[in-house]
This record gives structure tokens, C-alpha cells and sequence, in this order.
């Protein structure tokens, strides 16, 4: 059982060099449906949840603002993962694919004009 919501447990989304935990109820609420409509339990790889402006390099962003998450999830999942991510509105999918690593970032945050288009699909 978790306290953000039914499934998802504070110290798992805390920052690693300060335990912050400052997530946003929307984004753990959407995250949560995704959760649901894949049947498989999930959380973020470490750092993957809740990062602090220290933590994140000095910037800001969607991790820093509580609306992102880096899902530790078997890669034969990202598939399905992924439609269900665009048909509940996640506004920021990355996709990571660098030496063999795969991962995936999923967000609800907003644009920031000419800093942050949303909606954004990228790969890093």
C-alpha cells in the first residue's frame, strides 16, 4: 500500500542526496491509471523520481517540479507502456537507447515557450 496513492510509496519518488519528496498529486493520480491499465507493479529507477535543484544539476524541470518519473520497467514492456502514456496524456516521453541502456522518462509538465515544448517526444 502506498501513502501518494494506492500503489506508489513516498520513499520510493524521494530525491537521493536530501529525501525531498515534493510530488505532484496530478501526476501521481495519472501515474497511478497507468499503473492500473498495465497490471504490473512499477517505480522509478534510482534518481528516477523526485530530484531537488542540487540533485538536478542547479535546473529546474519536470523531475524538480514532482511530474516526472524514469519507470523502472522490463523493456518488453515500453510498447505498451508507451500508448498507454500518450492516451492518458503524458505531455514529455523520452526514450533512452545509449550502449545497450535502455530507458524511458515519462512527464505531465507544461510548456515553457521556446524553453520547454510540450507536447515532446525525444530521445537522449
Amino acid at each position: 500500500m502506498g501513502d501518494l496513492t494506492k500503489n506508489f510509496s513516498r520513499h520510493e519518488f524521494e530525491c537521493p542526496c536530501c529525501g525531498e519528496c515534493e510530488m505532484d498529486p496530478e501526476f501521481m493520480d495519472v501515474l497511478q491509471k497507468l499503473r492500473d491499465g498495465l497490471g504490473t507493479g512499477f517505480g522509478p529507477v534510482k534518481g528516477g523520481g523526485y530530484r531537488c535543484e542540487t540533485y538536478n544539476g542547479g535546473k529546474t524541470g519536470s523531475h524538480s517540479e514532482g511530474k516526472a518519473i524514469d519507470p523502472n520497467l522490463s523493456k518488453h514492456l515500453y510498447h505498451k507502456t508507451l500508448k498507454a502514456a500518450f492516451s492518458l496524456g503524458f505531455t514529455g516521453i523520452g526514450i533512452k537507447n545509449k550502449g545497450g541502456k535502455y530507458q524511458l522518462h515519462l512527464d505531465t509538465a507544461r510548456e515553457i515557450p521556446s524553453v520547454r515544448p510540450r507536447p515532446y517526444v525525444w530521445t537522449y
